[in-house]
């Protein structure tokens, strides 16, 4: 067990795991693994990133991704251990809705201070740690500033106090 909450075999699918055992978990960026940490604490229900080791055919490539993977852009963050997809489980044991999840990260962005992407516009919750010092793609996006990813709007940048002003619960 990794801590209270989460496991290794969340973080990496199953051919990674079985290959490395507990340390697969040296393959996730301490920011994204401390970032999780914090917002299952704060939101205080279950999250859910890989469930390969609960569920035939469940989710393997929602952390760390091998280049095997075929899910994403091999430059991504998840390839560097640097992102997680997730869902977040309410009380009644069913998946809240990533917009009202999003929306609890925006309203305590700055709880979560190495968040540096969140994607909107999806039915599940992704988040990363990858900024300027991480890569060259995303020069600006630092301890201030936030990428927000839409598949259908595309990119824009925030601000944490926008966030945190706009959101306000």
């Amino acid at each position: 067990m990794l801590n209270k909450y989460f496991i290794t075999q969340e973080f990496v699918d199953k051919e990674t795991y079985e290959l490395l055992g507990y340390d697969a978990i040296k393959l996730m960026d301490n920011r994204i693994l401390q970032t999780i940490f914090d917002i299952r604490k704060t939101i205080g229900m279950p999250i859910i990133i890989n469930n390969w080791h609960k569920k035939e055919n469940g989710f393997q490539n929602r952390g760390y991704r091998t280049i095997k993977s075929d899910v994403g852009v091999k430059t991504g963050a998840h390839y560097k251990g640097m992102a997680l997809d997730f869902d977040v489980y309410n009380s009644k044991n069913s998946i809240m809705p990533a917009s009202l999840v999003r929306k609890f990260l925006y309203s305590n962005i700055e709880k979560f201070p190495h968040i540096r992407c969140i994607e909107d516009d999806i039915n599940w919750n992704h988040i990363d740690v990858m900024g300027e010092t991480d890569s060259d793609r995303r020069t600006g996006i630092n301890s201030d500033k936030i990428l927000i990813y839409s598949p259908t709007l595309g990119s824009s940048v925030k601000t944490r106090d926008y966030l945190k002003q706009e959101y306000k619960e």
